[in-house]
């Protein structure tokens, strides 16, 4: 059992690419793995030089050199790039668009190999380029792109279909959910218990220019008191990424025992007035590339305007500016965490444009993952260490979806449960979309309050 353990802890420590380097010495970490070059990188008077052709042909360019012309040749993804050794211009062709740069560093040929200043791959090839540490951190997002609709095939389809072209939607939402790990065989006789219970519903209009939902929910929540809310509605509306909400749910809260801070700031806030959040100045202070901020917008405002591709999914784990070595990892890690649940994923395609997908994990599948990533160890060897952690948590996912051409209809349950009983969740959901030909445009309110303004007065 011991060295079992052993090998997995192992394994996810070569998986985090830690390697023994002496002070001085460059790495290169290439979308969450090391390039081991024949050439080493240099530092020359703070500027890192790369070994061009070691590094092209690790990230999967061809490259060419043309000795009586002294022309290097790189190709990439619908990219060409072509220099003269020694020559500061470079020249680039991307799909058909020309263009130059001047490198403001100039390039060395040492041993019969050139090194290249690592600004030359974000400003000739579009990577993201970082420094950290002694690690130059190169982050290729059409590579992680590739690699992630190849290990997708079933997302991948789901992203070939599209969305569905519908305006309009109906979604009821029930949760449940218990915490107590102080005492877990009795978690309503413990201060430290935490339960949530939620009965939610929407109704969901998409106009030309807004979004509007009109929702209701009943809710339970216990942090060591109990907080209520029952009937509480709330209308909003998002357009040109601000959102504007009127609701009455602080005036259905109840609280017990009383809170006077709680009456005090919902007093701040009234059920008969609208107030507004813009989302766009708060993205613009983020640091998320204006590229991701204005889809995110395009998004907020009409969910259903596109389907996103590889590129803006990798997205959600990849902060804007240079990027570190962490980010790298977690990017390799989400393209194995959609490759893991893409096994669980099945889609089929129906007439008039329509399909049926679903996901559906269990417990007993997911734990499957082991054998597969210790492929060394028979069964036998691994059968103690799966028992021990499906006796520690168990979970079900299933959720399906289908669309005949006019309408869509999804529904799914999700549980989980730890062995002791410490925490469990259990989550349905039931949707229909569909397209109507006439519905209300929502009105954006006059006058809307700005949130930012009340949560700065308390």
């Amino acid at each position: 059992m011991k060295k079992i353990i052993a090998a997995a802890l192992s394994a996810a420590m070569m998986f985090t690419g830690v390697t023994a380097l002496a002070d001085n010495d460059v790495r290169i970490d290439y979308n969450g793995e090391y390039i081991d070059c024949q050439t080493a990188p240099k530092n020359v008077d703070g500027r890192v030089m790369l070994p061009f052709r070691d590094v092209l042909e690790s990230m999967g360019a061809s490259v060419d050199y043309d000795d009586a012309n002294k022309l290097v040749t790189a190709s990439k993804d619908g990219v060409t790039i072509t220099f003269t050794l020694l020559d500061d211009t470079i020249y680039i062709d991307n799909n058909g668009a020309q263009s130059q740069i001047t490198m403001d560093v100039p390039m060395i040929v040492e041993d019969g190999h050139t090194l290249v200043p690592v600004r030359f791959l974000s400003e000739a090839l579009g990577m993201r380029v970082g420094w950290e540490n002694g690690t130059v951190c190169i982050l290729d997002t059409a590579a992680l792109s590739d690699e992630l609709a190849e290990k997708t095939p079933n997302l991948s389809k789901l992203i070939e279909l599209g969305k569905p072209d519908v305006n309009s939607s109906k979604a009821d939402i029930k949760l449940n959910f218990k915490s107590d790990s102080a005492n877990a065989t009795a978690p309503e006789e413990h201060p430290n218990s935490f339960s949530l219970d939620l009965d939610l519903s929407a109704d969901t209009t998409v106009g030309e220019n807004a979004l509007g939902i009109k929702a209701a929910a009943d809710m339970t929540l216990i942090p060591g008191g109990q907080i209520t809310a029952k009937d509480a509605n709330a209308e909003i509306i998002i357009a040109d990424g601000v959102i504007y909400i009127k609701t009455d749910a602080l005036d259905k809260i109840k609280i017990d025992p009383a809170s006077p801070a709680f009456d005090a700031a919902a007093k701040l806030i009234p059920s008969d007035s609208w107030y507004k959040l813009d989302f766009k100045e708060l993205l613009a202070k983020s640091g998320m590339p204006e590229n991701i901020q204005e889809q995110f917008i395009a998004d907020l405002t009409d969910p259903t305007n596109h389907t996103p591709d590889m590129e803006q999914i990798l997205s959600t784990a990849i902060p804007g500016g240079e990027p570190t070595s962490a980010d790298l990892k977690a990017a390799k890690a989400l393209v194995s965490a959609y490759a893991f649940i893409d096994k669980f994923i099945t889609v089929t395609e129906t007439e008039n444009g329509g399909y049926t997908a679903s996901v559906k994990i269990t417990t007993d599948n997911y734990v499957r993952l082991i054998y597969d990533i210790l492929p060394e160890y028979s069964e036998d060897e691994l059968n103690d260490v799966v028992e021990q952690i499906k006796s520690m948590l168990d979970f079900n996912i299933d959720v399906t979806s289908s669309y005949d051409g006019k309408t869509e209809k999804s529904e799914g349950t999700v549980s989980f449960k730890t062995g002791d009983n410490a925490v469990s969740l259990n989550l349905e959901l039931s949707e229909t979309s569909q397209k109507l030909d006439n519905i209300t445009e929502p009105q954006i309110p006059e006058n809307a309050v700005d949130l930012i303004d009340i949560l700065s007065s308390l």
